[in-house]
């Protein structure tokens, strides 16, 4: 998912283009905070031939919108930034798609109490979405 700042040409499009983020200044995960997040995005510039700009790199998703917003470059993150609205921000899937994060989830054999089986279904749900 792509984050564009208001103004940008790109929040004009429907998508964007990994190659046109080539040059832009970029806001990333931090590789500190979420390693898994930074190699994606940036394994989706290199595969699409684009050598990262990185302007900033932000500790969690509400400072790389901050970032974004106040017109410092255009942030690279998951598809659950759908959820956070900010001011200023445009957010748009990435073309081609960056590959997805794999989470793994364990819990303790045996009875399963009512709030890890709700917590459970709540995982299963958001995963089939």
């Amino acid at each position: 998912m792509a984050a564009v700042p208001s103004g940008h040409p790109l929040t004009s499009a429907t998508s964007v283009p990994v190659r046109a983020l080539d040059g832009e200044p970029l806001i990333l995960s931090s590789r500190q905070a979420e390693p898994a997040a930074a190699d994606a995005a940036l394994a989706a510039c290199r595969a699409a031939g684009v050598e990262p700009r990185i302007a900033h790199e932000a500790h969690n998703l509400h400072t790389l919108l901050g970032l974004v917003a106040c017109g410092l470059g255009i942030g690279i993150g998951p598809a659950g930034m759908r959820r956070f609205r900010h001011v200023g921000v445009t957010l748009l899937p990435l073309e081609p798609a960056a590959a997805g994060l794999e989470f793994h989830l364990t819990h303790r054999f045996g009875p399963v109490p009512s709030v890890l089986g709700a917590f459970l279904r709540t995982v299963r749900q958001v995963h089939r979405a």
